[in-house]
């Protein structure tokens, strides 16, 4: 009688973990920013224009997410050649990143890479306007900011 309870035990264990998996994938997948991460690669840029403006119009949603819905929805104007919204984004989201790093709040390395994203997408874009030397500009301070994930 002993193994039929621990194989009942074992089975009902593995079935917690499968739900907590699917769960987890699920809740990513569908929300509006894992969402749009997923449109984004994919080419679904419709979407994932949709998906991050949702968040970022959203007054609840944290810095931190706004800072990567804006960040995403930067990338995405810029996939379609929509340089001057792609670097009104990457500028409002490069405003919020510096503000998150010279408050006092805890910053992650998360953080700090999300800016250094912002400030090479915006980059990108000077690049295909030609304008090198805000280019430049903007390269310098993301390389400052990966020295200091190297401290």
């Amino acid at each position: 009688m002993r193994p039929k309870l621990l194989k009942k035990a074992a089975l009902a264990l593995l079935l917690i973990i499968i739900v907590s998996v699917i769960g987890a994938y699920l809740a990513f997948t569908f929300s509006e920013l894992g969402g749009a991460k997923i449109a984004y690669n994919y080419g679904n840029y419709g979407r994932a224009i949709d998906s991050t403006t949702k968040v970022i119009d959203d007054d609840k949603s944290p810095k931190r997410k706004r800072l990567s819905a804006l960040t995403l929805r930067g990338k995405t104007w810029f996939a379609q050649k929509s340089y001057q919204e792609a670097i009104d984004d990457f500028s409002h989201a490069i405003e919020i990143g510096e503000e998150l790093i010279s408050s006092f709040q805890r910053v992650t390395k998360q953080d700090v890479l999300e800016l250094i994203d912002s400030y090479n997408g915006r980059a990108g874009v000077y690049i295909a306007k030609k304008d090198f030397e805000t280019c430049l500009k903007d390269q310098k301070r993301a390389m400052q900011l990966l020295q200091t994930l190297k401290k």
